[in-house]
């Protein structure tokens, strides 16, 4: 079909511009990590001596003056980089929402040209209406200066910070070697960038999607719906799987969880559903093997006819995004 088509072009762009903000934050984010080479080395010397002279304990390290500029530093560092995120998410939001009013088009365009039965090249441009104006406005929400999104990455460097401290005295407890506890500060530091670059990619498709229905909206009289599609294989959400091909009006919003990459598809009048295989219809029919992938601890239940892939359905209230879908553990299925 000319729509999973163009579907599919789209979404390699978005991930092109996707990959690229994400290679910015690891940068800035790497060299804010370099920067704090001195103090992490002053701390770790200062724990061998320790360690040689039996006196390493959590209350020498804690007490210590290495420990605590570094600590001092992390902050310090990541307060900076908060303000460069701030910037980096505004702007990613930007380009995405404007991609997802393209994108949108071209994907009603697609949809028009599948439901009459002709090429997308021979659809005319103003077959689509654009989107109003002010159809990004929605993107103030997640970007105000107060907004809860903000508030997120202001509160990055006071939280990992104290994360830092916590893990690097929780290690010498346990007895590590202060050369591991090293290794172990690296890790505890990227976990700032996992959080940054889950917020800026999950705003970023948020913009894009959200852009996408304001085009579906703006067309209302030709499409009836959105059809909700994930590209499904062996390492999407059962979340994901259970929605694909789901059929939702122009009223609702896709609430998608955190770094997800389905899209709404737009359900022309008269059309059938583009998604003619469901995502529960594609897990019936895998193999165990990739059944117990997608599903994991909660395969047997569903085999077993326990449960229903639907069921697996949670809601999670996000301050940032509204409601996001996301999965219900097991206990919470079967009582």
């Amino acid at each position: 079909m000319t729509l999973l088509s163009e579907w599919s072009r789209l979404k390699k762009q978005l991930e092109q511009q996707d990959s690229k903000v994400l290679e910015h934050l690891i940068t800035a984010y790497g060299q804010s990590y370099s920067r704090l080479t001195p103090e992490i080395e002053a701390l770790i010397e200062k724990m061998e001596a320790d360690l040689a002279s039996g006196k390493l304990t959590k209350q020498t390290v804690a007490k210590s003056a290495a420990f605590k500029n570094l600590i001092r530093e992390v902050e310090r560092e990541l307060t900076d980089y908060s303000g460069y995120l701030k910037t980096e998410a505004a702007t990613a939001a930007d380009v995405a929402g404007r991609s997802g009013l393209s994108g949108g088009k071209f994907l009603m365009l697609a949809a028009l040209a599948d439901a009459i039965g002709v090429s997308i090249a021979d659809m005319p441009r103003e077959a689509v209406k654009s989107a109003p104006p002010d159809a990004l406005a929605f993107l103030a929400d997640y970007l105000r200066k107060d907004g809860p999104l903000y508030q997120r990455i202001d509160g990055l460097s006071g939280y990992h910070a104290e994360q830092i401290a916590n893990g690097i005295l929780e290690r010498v407890g346990q007895g590590l070697n202060p050369r591991e506890i090293a290794k172990e500060i690296t890790n505890l530091y990227g976990m700032g960038l996992t959080d940054s670059m889950r917020n800026v990619r999950t705003v970023q498709l948020y913009a894009y999607r959200g852009a996408n229905l304001e085009v579906m909206k703006s067309n209302s009289e030709v499409v009836q719906g959105w059809i909700w599609s994930a590209e499904l294989d062996d390492a999407t959400c059962p979340v994901c799987v259970a929605e694909s091909g789901t059929v939702h009006s122009l009223d609702e919003t896709m609430d998608a969880h955190y770094n997800c990459r389905c899209s709404p598809l737009p359900w022309v009048v008269g059309a059938d559903n583009p998604i003619s295989t469901t995502g529960e219809t594609w897990l019936n029919n895998q193999n165990e093997i990739t059944q117990k992938e997608v599903l994991g601890g909660k395969f047997y239940g569903w085999k077993n006819g326990d449960f229903a892939l639907q069921d697996i359905i949670d809601n999670y209230q996000s301050d940032t995004f509204g409601n996001m879908l996301v999965e219900k553990p097991l206990k919470d299925i079967i009582k």
